[in-house]
């Protein structure tokens, strides 16, 4: 069980984190141009300027620049035109696909992403992207078919992906106390949700919901964790799982360090949960994360942590 937290462990926590793009839910992606241009090709030989194009410039690039602008809607109808003459062109379809989703449009993107998978089934970025679909959707079979063919196509080394990948997963949207009825569906305050493919950080990190401020870097964060030292507990209780490499988890929530006009820094830690029969499902870690944001629920225990003027730095 952690009773200290080393402000040093939350520094280098802290650049594991903001490596995380935060401008947009979808993870843009999209299917290479040579797959592209190759599948559309072959699917509409005759009637596809769009691939000769790319050669001399981008014909995507208007719903691009909306894209990277967050006008969804335009972006929206930019790809949408796009595809009545170029209907099988795959980096239109993913980015079509994006317009949807960040519009809440969430059956118009799932049909653009199937689509591109269909055309090319290693578009991980699609895979992605539907995981945050489905989510949103409160689809959770899905959900877990999805994010187990991508940790399936990573233990067997599929080219784009990586057992460092930390992916977006779920965006949280809350309210700390009662929303007025205009922000009930965006919340006062936004989480990002990271998913790990595999166990990370110095508390072996699975979930990580994140909070970021205006200048893009974290402020506070809850991770879902599954540190050695609380492995006793399912050894104990479970010693069947233990033994075939199941895990326990805690719920832990964290702030970024932060000066304390001493010299030092100081971070704060709270225990929120243990599962101490194994792993818990996302869905139910994600109840558990929206108890405690929206005030419903308290950590069991919370501390904080001083680095003293003086103390030596740890390499990172």
């Amino acid at each position: 069980m952690k009773t200290v937290i080393s402000p040093i462990a939350l520094i280098v926590a802290v650049a594991l984190i903001i490596v995380i793009p935060v401008f947009s839910r979808a993870q843009s992606a999209p299917p290479a141009s040579g797959s592209q241009a190759q599948g559309e090709a072959a699917k509409n030989p005759a009637t596809n300027p769009g691939t000769a194009q790319l050669a001399t410039g981008d014909p995507l690039e208007g719903g691009k620049e909306a894209l990277k602008k967050g006008d969804f809607a335009g972006a929206q109808k930019f790809f949408s035109a796009y595809l009545v003459d170029h209907p099988w062109n795959l980096e239109a379809l993913y980015f079509n696909g994006d317009a949807a989703l960040e519009l809440k449009q969430y059956d118009e993107a799932a049909r653009n992403y199937r689509e591109v998978i269909k055309q090319q089934p290693s578009a991980w970025g699609a895979h992605r992207n539907l995981v945050i679909l489905y989510v949103a959707q409160g689809k959770w079979t899905e959900f877990d078919q999805e994010r187990a063919l991508l940790q399936e196509a990573r233990a067997k080394g599929a080219p784009g992906l990586s057992a460092e990948d930390a992916d977006i997963i779920d965006v949280l949207y809350v309210c700390p106390s009662p929303c007025d009825a205009k922000v009930q569906d965006k919340g006062t305050e936004q989480y990002r949700v990271i998913g790990y493919a595999e166990l990370t950080g110095q508390y072996k990190m699975k979930y990580n919901f994140v909070h970021y401020v205006t200048d893009g870097k974290p402020d506070r964060w809850i991770a879902c964790e599954s540190e050695d030292v609380d492995q006793g507990f399912l050894a104990q209780r479970h010693p069947k799982e233990a033994a075939a490499g199941k895990r326990s988890c805690s719920l832990d929530s964290y702030t970024a360090p932060a000066a304390n006009g001493k010299g030092g820094v100081t971070v704060q830690h709270g225990t929120i949960k243990f599962y101490h029969d194994g792993e818990p499902t996302y869905q139910t870690v994600r109840a558990d994360v929206s108890a405690v944001l929206e005030n419903k629920t308290k950590p069991i225990s919370q501390s904080q942590s001083t680095v003293p003027e003086g103390k030596p730095k740890q390499k990172q």
